[in-house]
């Protein structure tokens, strides 16, 4: 869940801005006679794009082109009016003839990489950066874009290399530190991007982000108390910032503080009625409040929006149990486990409900995945070994007797008396 428990910068807002070129090329005076007759559709093209005229630029771009083949102004300018129109494959096109013309032409690069982001394609964006980098190493912009790229594809450690070097170019770079900052966090270093949230506090730039970004460093860190203190600073920023109600809600819920946790759920979901995790914590808190018919309604709300998380059924299920609706709890630790089968005691409940019910292969089967998953624990190889016994497996059932006894598990005599008896008895016959 790293990634969404710490908030993401929009990749285009910045490097859309400062990569947003939209200057014409400046042309040098022709050499040639066909070269003269291009660079005056050239030069008329960049008059009509100076007055708004668009269309009639492209038609003189073209014409230059049609002309002279090998003129790269004509290119250039117009995959620029191409990017203005919205006609991305184009001006994708015309940017990569220039680039293919004169690979040291950075401004193709650029634009070319804005096209990528527009069209998600990331990979190739980083590419062209890691050119432009190799063309201009000294510029902290680029490797800040190509940082916040390899952020928004995972690539954290990758990101962390482009943003250290960009504060190295330029130590007043707050937004690298703030977005290192979140890439610590997600690679689980939130002792570094608290580092680099105060870093770029001091540097004067508090905002509503980076107090929700230390909050949840803190909340991480198990220091619930300055968790809500920062968390409260950016709502006090930005009352709107509806993850700083779901975050602040979480910590007040570690602490125990139920009544409060609820209330910044309960904010969540006024602002955002379709959050499914919001109904979910607040299920949380009504269930360790044992208000267990408002726990219910929560997480079935929680399901309703969003019906394949394992979580939720799971949830669900732990309520029924406390209702003691044990028909209804099996049924959905059973698709929880469908979902996600992470849940060892659901598996012991589920294979104690199908011992009870004498239902002994799914009972066997379901405490061998509890055992799977710890091994550890000695009860579930007793449970495991009844189970056995009534399926006359004794050897297993012995086999699961010596380990419980291994993992210092006692084991009630009664069971083993019999056990010992129909074992015995099997050997007679």
């Amino acid at each position: 869940m790293k990634s969404s428990l710490f908030k993401k910068e929009r990749i285009l807002i910045f490097i859309l801005t400062l990569l947003g070129i939209t200057a014409v090329y400046s042309i040098l005076e022709p050499q040639n006679i066909i070269a003269k007759d291009a660079y005056t559709y050239v030069k008329r093209g960049n008059d009509n794009l100076k007055k708004d005229r668009k269309e009639d630029a492209v038609h003189d771009y073209t014409k230059a082109i049609e002309i002279d083949p090998s003129n790269q102004d004509a290119y250039y300018n117009r995959g620029i009016v191409y990017r203005i129109l919205g006609r991305s494959d184009e001006a994708l096109a015309d940017f990569s003839k220039v680039i293919e013309m004169n690979p040291s032409k950075s401004d193709a690069y650029f634009n070319r990489v804005a096209i990528y982001i527009r069209k998600g394609m990331l990979n190739e964006a980083v590419s062209d950066l890691s050119k432009i980098i190799e063309l201009n190493p000294g510029s902290a912009d680029t490797y800040y874009s190509r940082g916040i790229i390899y952020y928004h594809l995972n690539k954290y450690d990758a990101a962390i290399l482009d943003f250290n070097k960009s504060i190295e170019l330029n130590p007043k770079f707050v937004d690298a530190y703030k977005n290192r900052g979140f890439a610590y966090a997600n690679n689980g270093k939130f002792d570094m991007s608290l580092i680099d949230f105060n870093k770029a506090i001091e540097m004067g730039s508090p905002s509503s982000d980076l107090y929700l970004g230390k909050g949840m460093a803190n909340f991480k860190m198990n220091d619930y108390i300055s968790a809500i203190s920062d968390i409260t600073k950016a709502l006090e920023m930005d009352p709107n910032l509806i993850k700083g109600y779901l975050f602040r809600g979480q910590a007040y819920l570690a602490k125990q503080e139920y009544d409060t946790a609820i209330s910044d759920f309960t904010k969540v979901i006024e602002r955002s009625p379709q959050m499914a995790a919001a109904y979910s914590y607040r299920g949380n808190a009504y269930m360790a409040k044992n208000n267990y018919d408002q726990a219910l309604s929560d997480f079935s709300k929680a399901l309703e929006i969003n019906p394949k998380s394992g979580e939720y059924y799971y949830n669900r299920a732990n309520v029924y149990m406390a209702k003691q609706d044990t028909e209804l709890a099996v049924a959905d630790f059973n698709r929880a486990l469908e979902i996600n089968p992470v849940y060892a005691d659901a598996y012991i409940y589920c294979g104690d409900y199908y011992n009870r019910k004498n239902q002994l292969d799914s009972a066997m089967n379901n405490y061998s995945k509890a055992i799977e998953m710890n091994s550890k624990s000695g009860k579930v190889y007793v449970y495991r070994a009844i189970v056995f016994w009534k399926m006359k497996e004794y050897q297993k059932a012995w086999d699961d007797v010596e380990k419980a006894r291994a993992l210092g598990e006692e084991i009630d005599p009664d069971f083993l008396d019999a056990l010992k008896a129909d074992s015995h008895k099997k050997e007679l016959q």
